[in-house]
């Protein structure tokens, strides 16, 4: 709860991959939030107030998660990534941002690469890029091996969805320039 919010206010990539995670830690517990708690909190020593907030908070997402079909997402989640395709979109073509307009070519192969890996499931750039970042946090947990050439593929990636993040954020506190270059 106090992670996420502080993600999504600071790093709203982070924030995504995050609940990811949550959400794939609530399924392996079997949508039990005191599991939850206990395997996230662990022996930290936490107010009681806050601790109870807290599981009030896992519990209610592990309610949520529970009533989504495989592979989906929290609503919250699913808007967020929206919204981040729609800013992705405009940047692109509405805004030009040069900038990032240059992020996103030096990304371009390894993001259509993610998109053929997708199958016959289509999915947009960002959703790809979010898909291949949590792919390689998923091997690096599992202490699996990351060719070079994966981890070579994933840099622009990376620095795209960090640009991505901080558009985001600027345009969520109302600094983006929304004209037309």
């Amino acid at each position: 709860m106090i992670v996420s919010e502080k993600k999504k206010r600071e790093n709203i990539a982070e924030y995504v991959i995050y609940m990811w995670q949550l959400e794939d830690i609530v399924r392996a517990h079997g949508h039990d939030a005191g599991s939850v708690y206990r395997f996230i909190m662990g022996e930290a020593q936490v107010d009681p107030q806050l601790g109870e907030s807290i599981l009030k908070w896992y519990q209610d997402i592990c309610n949520r998660v529970s009533k989504l079909s495989k592979g989906a997402h929290l609503e919250e989640v699913s808007e967020t990534l929206q919204e981040l395709s729609l800013l992705h979109g405009m940047l692109l073509t509405t805004i030009m941002d040069a900038d990032y307009l240059k992020i996103f070519e030096n990304a371009r192969s390894a993001i259509e690469e993610l998109k053929e890996r997708a199958g016959t499931r289509a999915v947009g750039d960002v959703e790809a890029c979010f898909n291949g970042m949590y792919g390689i946090f998923l091997l690096d947990i599992q202490k699996k091996e990351i060719s070079k050439a994966t981890k070579d593929a994933i840099i622009p990636i990376r620095e795209l969805l960090k640009a991505l993040s901080q558009k985001y954020t600027e345009m969520k506190k109302g600094e983006l320039n929304f004209s037309l270059n």
